[in-house]
């Protein structure tokens, strides 16, 4: 292209003005940035914007001096773009905010009160979006790194400080007091989701503290509602406990343009599983791959084991290391999510989709002869001696840390041939043995192919801690740009459909990412997950919860077969009465 730029030839102004000449069409064919930018834009001119109240202090003064910094930080990197229509991420991102900031300071020059709510959510909507061109660590930072700390039962001190949010900020403060987000993640996870939060608070300048659940989430959170004292956002493991809290009332539907966002970037399956009738009430931002076994190639090879396919070869698998003294599996027994997901994939395998999901509705009684036969398949896989690494009783009270190492520990010569677990045991895999990885999918029985098990965590926003920058925060967390620091740090996979599966640090995750893309591929939820509040097992210490009774199948072994089916269907035909008590059928 010759000559001067023409304003209204890039994308931006395509987007903002509505006219998109036959250049930029053009160009939009061949640039995915560009694509990405113009969608995000077109959202951002939906926003019902008399639905977002007026934040604490006025972003777009606040975004405007944030991009003023940035566009003499890149004004080098400006001069060096090739084409004003496919610049650099930074240059395009900063040559197009030049043409909104131009606005947004006339607004604000001539006192347009009627367009200055407009360009207020516009701003922070669109700063959100524009992060993911703009590379980390370029232009100043806004706020400090995001701090984190426990999030106890009731409130305390930080509630206190933080009880003005979303009000006037003191004198001289560039920002109102930071939102909470809770959540269960502790440890590296923890570590990584803070990273999320620091890259929403470069592009908005809202600011956010982690608070950690570091026990039981569903009772900190009920007790937190009713205390008074709710996070802001907070990260639900349980398609369940969002239901609860939306019949309860205490949680808001997505706003128009983040629901728009929503549907673009998710497949069915998961909008189903965080809506309510025909509202949409959270996003999932992590997903977890729960129908893997995970081995050491070089140990598979050394003992010339071929990957079974079904599961009468696994169990013939099993029973060839026994009787060579090596024990088959690694089990977290102390995570007491380990033992249900074994249960669950087993009885997905045997008994087929229809009848798990039966079982997951209450339609079909614990005591049908298909779950015997899945217990029954789990004890003769884990429940005989020499099963289990260390044995079954030390296996009951091991963490996954501990048992990845029983597997893909330096010592070649000891440990277990596999692991059952979700995508995130890479996070505990050594370094050195990285490249030593190998997967594959939990064996089908009758079926040859079947649905993936997967958990996840969604996303909601509790009515009485909701202002504007919680809405931002929800409205970021359902773009690809958040999703991306965790993608590439690893142990994590996002059901964004949205997220360029190359993000991802190894080629594993990149093939279980893509299987949960597929639209073809059906999805099964957690089975645990999706019973009635009381039974489905969040509370460890509830004897009448699955986590507590499988711990006890565990313990006590085939002997107790009856017994266990009988304790389910009790603890679950309780947990239903209590659940239509309170909400009624249905």
């Amino acid at each position: 292209m010759n000559g001067p730029p023409d304003p209204t030839e890039h994308c931006w102004g395509a987007a903002l003005t509505g006219n998109t000449s036959a250049a930029v069409a053009a160009h939009l064919e061949r640039c995915a940035h560009c694509q990405r930018l113009v969608q995000a834009l077109t959202s951002v001119r939906k926003v019902n914007v008399e639905a977002i109240p007026a934040p604490a202090v006025d972003p777009t003064r606040r975004v405007l001096k944030h991009l003023r910094a940035e566009r003499r930080a890149a004004a080098k990197e400006r001069s060096k773009a090739a084409s004003p229509l496919c610049a650099p991420p930074q240059a395009r991102h900063i040559a197009g905010s030049s043409r909104f900031m131009s606005a947004s300071a006339k607004a604000l020059r001539l006192g347009d009160r009627g367009r200055l709510p407009l360009v207020a959510a516009a701003m922070t909507f669109v700063l959100v979006f524009a992060v993911a061109l703009r590379p980390t660590g370029t232009g100043p930072r806004i706020t400090p790194a995001v701090a984190s700390s426990p999030f106890p039962s009731e409130c305390d001190v930080t509630d206190r400080s933080l009880q003005n949010v979303g009000k006037p900020a003191d004198a001289g403060r560039s920002a109102g007091q930071p939102i909470q987000v809770a959540g269960a993640w502790n440890g590296e996870e923890q570590a990584r989701f803070v990273k999320v939060l620091e890259r929403f608070e470069r592009a908005t300048g809202f600011q956010v503290v982690y608070r950690n659940v570091t026990h039981d989430i569903e009772s900190v959170l009920k007790g937190r509602v009713e205390g008074g004292c709710p996070p802001a956002v907070a990260l639900l493991p349980q398609p369940t406990l969002l239901r609860y809290f939306v019949d309860h009332q205490h949680l808001e539907s997505l706003e128009p343009a983040t629901a728009e966002l929503v549907a673009r970037n998710y497949g069915e399956q998961w909008r189903q599983l965080a809506s309510v009738g025909d509202k949409s009430y959270g996003v999932w931002f992590k997903a977890t791959h729960k129908s893997q076994l995970w081995h050491r190639l070089s140990r598979f090879d050394a003992a010339r084991i071929k990957v079974p396919r079904t599961l009468q070869e696994l169990e013939q698998l099993t029973d060839r290391l026994r009787a060579e003294h090596r024990a088959p599996f690694a089990l977290n027994g102390a995570d007491l999510w380990a033992l249900t997901d074994w249960f669950e994939n087993i009885y997905l395998s045997t008994a087929g989709p229809a009848r798990y999901d039966e079982l997951a509705s209450g339609e079909l009684r614990w005591t049908d002869p298909t779950v015997r036969r899945a217990l029954a398949k789990l004890a003769a896989l884990l429940g005989l001696p020499g099963s289990v690494a260390g044995g079954l009783p030390q296996a009951l009270d091991m963490k996954l840390k501990r048992s990845v190492l029983h597997v893909f520990s330096p010592d070649q010569r000891s440990g277990a041939a596999m692991l059952s677990s979700g995508d995130f045991v890479q996070t505990f895999i050594p370094p050195q043995a990285q490249d030593d990885v190998g997967t594959f999918a939990f064996p089908s029985d009758t079926h040859s192919s079947r649905p993936v098990i997967v958990g996840g965590d969604v996303a909601v926003q509790f009515k009485k801690g909701a202002n504007a920058a919680s809405r931002a925060l929800i409205y970021y967390l359902a773009t690809p740009a958040a999703a991306e620091p965790w993608a590439r740090a690893g142990g994590f996979i996002s059901p964004n459909r949205k997220l360029d599966v190359g993000v991802y640090k190894n080629r594993l995750t990149r093939v279980l990412a893509r299987s949960l893309k597929r639209s073809a591929t059906p999805l099964r939820f957690d089975l645990s997950d999706l019973q009635p509040s009381g039974f489905g097992g969040a509370d460890r210490e509830n004897a009448g919860g699955m986590w507590r009774i499988f711990h006890d199948f565990f313990k006590f072994g085939p002997r107790s077969i009856s017994e266990t089916m009988e304790r389910l269907e009790k603890a679950a035909s309780a947990a239903r009465d209590s659940e239509q008590a309170n909400y009624g059928p249905g």
